[in-house]
């Protein structure tokens, strides 16, 4: 456009006598501006229709964006509910058909057992023998007289399992006693215990030297010695409280 407009100035310039076709150069001059105005008009339409394409994109782009994070929470919500049912349908199937225990080890049944025998719901099919073990003691004391037992007692084990006349006693030691008290059978009376967990820091050695076959959740007697005294101080103390 700057070029045709150069050109029209240069030719009106010019003295029309002196040149022959100075009609002709003009028009046609005219004629390549007014092409060049109309191309420019038709170019700046072109731009304001490009930008205008430009921004309706845009305003799709949000909107696909914004269907984008709704559609994305909405596929994360169905997930998470998806998974949360099949969690619990998985703990459902395993409740019923699955015996399952908490830790590793060996199992040992309860029962005798043969093939495709009904099992009753709630009864004992076996037992987990864990493959690390720590010998301890688990006591029920009673709260008669409880109150001089202390963390650190010496405690003497008689198991059922082994006579004492022939076996002896295993040394324990109090670990923990609870705080509160909990009721429990007696012969025909309820009484008040306190829990109280026994460490056997000699393991199942006795007095006699013998070591005891390990053996689960073994039965048994624990005597707590309170004080370690001598029976002629026994002895006096028994006179003592007569006398009062």
């Amino acid at each position: 456009m700057e070029i045709s407009e150069k050109w029209l100035n240069k030719y009106s310039s010019q003295n029309k006598d002196l040149v022959p076709t100075y009609d002709l150069e003009i028009d046609k001059s005219r004629i390549d501006l007014l092409s060049a105005k109309q191309n420019k008009q038709n170019l700046i339409k072109e731009i304001t229709s490009v930008e205008m394409q430009i921004k309706e994109s845009e305003n799709n782009l949000s909107q696909l964006a914004v269907q984008r994070r709704e559609k994305e929470r909405q596929l994360h919500l169905d997930l998470l509910a998806s998974y949360h049912e099949l969690s619990d349908q998985i703990k459902q199937w395993e409740q019923i058909y699955v015996l399952k225990s908490p830790f590793d080890g060996r199992v040992e049944f309860l029962k005798f057992w043969s093939s495709n025998q009904f099992v009753q719901a709630g009864d004992d099919v076996f037992g987990i023998v864990p493959k690390e073990n720590r010998v301890l003691g688990q006591v029920l004391l009673p709260a008669v007289g409880a109150g001089k037992v202390k963390k650190g007692s010496i405690v003497s084990i008689k198991l059922d399992d082994y006579p004492y006349a022939e076996f002896g006693s295993v040394k324990g030691v109090v670990n923990s006693i609870s705080l509160i008290t909990n009721e429990s059978r007696a012969m025909q009376n309820n009484v008040n215990t306190y829990l109280v967990t026994v460490d056997m820091p000699d393991g199942l050695v006795t007095n006699y030297g013998d070591k005891l076959n390990f053996k689960y959740e073994i039965g048994g007697q624990a005597d707590i010695i309170v004080k370690d005294r001598r029976l002629i101080q026994r002895l006096f103390d028994n006179i003592k409280f007569n006398t009062k």
